[in-house]
C-alpha cells in the first residue's frame, strides 16, 4: 500500500499494512523497508468498507476504512487507509472481512445447523442438481448473457443463465456445466452495480443479483434486455417473512 493514515489524527504514513491470517490483526509499517511494526488493529468483530470517492481526501481517492469493535483495544475507532487502485481497496476490504471472525447466526434449537451453514449446503445442492431442479421448477427466462469476474471489477465472460421459479443458475454455455446457483429467497436486484474502475462507464445492460450468500454482476447487452432479465428475476424472488 502506498499510504495509510488515521482519521482520528489525520497523520499520514507511507507503508504497507499486512493482514495476518493466523491472528485477526492488521499490522502496518512506516514503509516496506522497516521491520518494526508501526501499529496493529484488532480485526475481530471489526467492520471494513469502501469510502465513497466524494468523501476521500485529495490524493487519496482509493480509500477504505476499518471500524474496530467497541470491546477492542481501540474501542470503536475508525482507521482510514488509501491504496493505489480501486481494485486493491476492494481486495483489502474482502480480506479484512474474512478475518473479522464474525460468527454465523445459529438456530435457537439446540443441535441445529447454523443458518448460514445450512444455506451454503442448500446452494451447493442447487449447483449439483441444477438440471433436475430447473426441470421441476420450470424456466421463467433463459438466454445468453455476460457475467463479470467479480461484482465490481474484472473481465466479462460469455455465459448462459436460467431463471427458474426460485433460483438463478449460471452455465458455461447452453447445455454446459453449472458454475453458480443463486437462491432467490430474500434476494434482490441491484439495477446499478458498482464499477470500481471509476473512470470506466458501467455498461448500459449491467445489473446485479444479490442473495444471502453471494452476489453476481451481469451485462444483458442493452437496457431493453436488462429490463427483461430484471423482470424475470424479480418475479422469482420470495421475500423472507420474519418468524418463518
Amino acid at each position: 500500500m502506498s499510504h495509510t493514515y488515521y482519521t482520528h489524527t489525520h497523520t499520514h504514513y507511507t507503508g504497507s499494512p499486512v493482514c495476518i491470517p493466523s491472528d485477526p490483526v492488521l499490522s502496518y509499517y512506516k514503509d516496506e523497508s522497516y521491520s518494526n511494526i508501526k501499529g496493529e488493529i484488532e480485526l475481530r468483530d471489526s467492520f471494513a468498507g469502501l469510502v465513497d470517492k466524494s468523501d476521500c481526501e485529495k490524493d487519496h481517492q482509493n480509500s477504505f476504512h476499518i471500524r474496530t469493535s467497541a470491546d477492542s483495544e481501540h474501542q470503536g475507532r475508525d482507521f482510514l487507509f488509501s491504496v493505489n487502485t480501486p481494485k486493491e481497496a476492494i481486495l483489502w476490504v474482502q480480506s479484512i472481512r474474512r478475518q473479522s471472525g464474525q460468527e454465523s447466526v445459529k438456530s435457537a434449537k439446540a443441535g441445529m445447523t447454523p443458518i448460514m451453514g445450512g444455506m451454503e449446503m442448500d446452494r451447493l445442492n442447487l449447483k449439483r442438481n441444477a438440471a433436475g431442479i430447473i426441470e421441476r421448477e420450470g424456466v421463467v427466462f433463459a438466454g445468453g448473457i455476460l457475467q463479470r469476474e467479480a461484482y465490481a471489477y474484472g473481465r466479462w465472460y460469455s455465459r448462459y443463465a436460467v431463471v427458474s421459479k426460485d433460483n438463478v443458475f449460471v452455465f458455461t454455455e447452453e447445455g454446459g456445466n453449472c458454475i453458480c446457483a443463486l437462491p432467490l429467497l430474500g434476494g434482490k436486484v441491484d439495477k446499478y452495480p458498482l464499477n470500481c474502475d471509476r473512470d470506466v462507464k458501467t455498461p448500459d445492460g449491467s445489473f446485479g443479483v444479490v442473495c444471502a450468500l453471494s452476489h453476481m454482476a451481469f451485462d444483458a447487452g442493452s437496457t431493453v434486455e436488462k429490463d427483461t432479465w430484471i423482470a424475470a428475476v424479480e418475479s422469482s424472488i420470495t421475500k423472507i417473512t420474519v418468524g418463518r
